[in-house]
């Protein structure tokens, strides 16, 4: 099968948010909870042209987990 750009990042998505979830569930479990606080990314664009007022707000969490998810996702795909 071919490999192509959006297979990868299919990959990486998947491994993200499997890594973000195992990292809440053992971290917070272990006592670890530092591990699992994420460092957000937030982007909040807005504007008003006269007839189209819009205002979006995304937000990406980080930690640990995320990265080892995306590295695993990475792997995956390479394997695959």
């Amino acid at each position: 099968m071919k490999k192509n750009n959006w297979t990868l990042l299919l990959f990486c998505v998947g491994g993200l948010f499997i890594g973000t979830l195992l990292a809440h569930a053992v971290f917070t479990w272990t006592g670890w909870g530092f591990m699992s606080q994420g460092m957000p990314l937030i982007w909040q664009p807005k504007g008003d042209l006269g007839f189209l007022v819009y205002d979006l707000h995304l937000e990406l969490k980080l930690n640990i987990g995320s990265f080892a998810g995306i590295a695993l996702g990475i792997w995956m795909f390479r394997r695959w």
